[in-house]
C-alpha cells in the first residue's frame, strides 16, 4: 500500500546518514528529522484530492487488477490510508517538527537524529523489526486482524 512512499524515505534516511560521515571532517553536522504522520498539519493529503486519487485509481484500473484485488479489499486498504493520513494518529499540530528543526540549525551540538511524534514502539516496529530475521518478525510486521478483508485472488485459492 505505501511500498514507494517507504522506500523513498528509506532512501533519504540512509542518503542522510551517509552524507553526515561523509560531511563530519569537513565539520559539516547533518541533521536527520525523522516526522511520524504530519498530514493533518500539512494538509499534504488534502480529503478531495485523496477522495479524487481513489476514484482515478477505482475507475482506471485494469480489469485484471479489480478481479485480483476485489473492489471490498481496495476500499479496506483505501479507508486505512485515510485514517493513517487523517485519523486521530496524525498529528494536527506541527510545532514538535518545527521545534527539531530549529534545534538542527541553532544548537552547537544537535543531535544527530530527532524522531519526531513517533513513540519508541512505532520506531523499533518500522526501522529496527526490519533487520530482524523474517521468522522472529513476520508475525509483527505482517499480521493481518481477524474479520479483515482479503484480496479475492487469495480467497478463490483457499
Amino acid at each position: 500500500m505505501a511500498s514507494a512512499y517507504s522506500m523513498t524515505k528509506a532512501a533519504m534516511e540512509f542518503f542522510s546518514d551517509a552524507l553526515r560521515h561523509e560531511m563530519h571532517k569537513w565539520g559539516v553536522q547533518v541533521v536527520i528529522v525523522e516526522p511520524g504522520s504530519f498530514a493533518r498539519a500539512t494538509d499534504i493529503i488534502l480529503p478531495a484530492v485523496y477522495k479524487k486519487l481513489v476514484e482515478d485509481m477505482r475507475n482506471n484500473a485494469e480489469d485484471v487488477v479489480k478481479e485480483d484485488y476485489g473492489m471490498e479489499y481496495f476500499d479496506f486498504k483505501m479507508e486505512q490510508l485515510r485514517l493513517f493520513a487523517h485519523g486521530e494518529g496524525a498529528s494536527r499540530d506541527p510545532t514538535a517538527v518545527i521545534d527539531a528543526m530549529v534545534d538542527a540549525v541553532t544548537l552547537t551540538t544537535p543531535s544527530h537524529r530527532y524522531l519526531v511524534g513517533s513513540s519508541f514502539e512505532d520506531y523499533v516496529t518500522w526501522m529496527w523489526l526490519g533487520y530482524f530475521p523474517t521468522r522472529w518478525t513476520g508475525s509483527t510486521l505482517l499480521a493481518e486482524k481477524e474479520g479483515d478483508p482479503k484480496p479475492a485472488m487469495l480467497k478463490k485459492n483457499h
